[in-house]
């Protein structure tokens, strides 16, 4: 709820995941950036554990500054403690943001994790300042049950049990 109106309607994962997001999006002071996040989705909204979901953000070269010294990054949330569980920026996959105008940049990304509604985060990273500049708009993903597994992240485990002869 917000002043009394009802924000968001669902399971108490769904609605936690709600108020994360709109809770990060508030916090952040706008801090003069040449690169602007706009928009982000998210394809398939909903996944399987160990399958992949496609992260679209919709970006601007709007000034002050240069871009050049400035990259893109997406950080996911714990559902559960709110500690980032994954972070990446465009820098780090091995790319150059334009210098200029409107541009749309996808993150492919295998959700190895437990089920859950997990919180994404877009920022603008300074790579020369090694630091986050500033917020864009947040989103969710759910993560539903795959291969069974114990622990934090979902590994993919393969075995082989191919029989000795004796």
């Amino acid at each position: 709820m917000t002043e009394g109106a009802v924000v968001k309607r669902g399971t108490p994962q769904e609605c936690i995941a709600a108020y994360l997001a709109a809770d990060q999006n508030a916090s952040r002071r706008p801090t003069p950036t040449a690169v602007v996040i706009e928009e982000i989705r998210v394809e398939p909204a909903a996944v399987r554990s160990g399958e992949w979901a496609t992260l679209t953000l919709h970006c601007a070269v709007s000034g002050p500054g240069p871009s050049a010294s400035e990259s893109v990054g997406v950080r996911i949330r714990s559902p559960d403690s709110g500690e980032p569980v994954f972070e990446t920026t465009v820098l780090s996959l091995g790319h150059d943001l334009p210098q200029t105008g409107r541009f749309a940049l996808t993150m492919e990304l295998q959700l190895n994790l437990p089920p859950g509604i997990y919180p994404l985060e877009s920022f603008v990273w300074n790579r020369m300042a090694g630091r986050e500049l500033g917020g864009g708009p947040g989103g969710s993903v759910r993560v539903e049950g795959g291969q069974e597994f114990q622990g934090l992240v979902q590994m993919n485990a393969r075995a082989q049990v191919p029989y000795l002869r004796v």
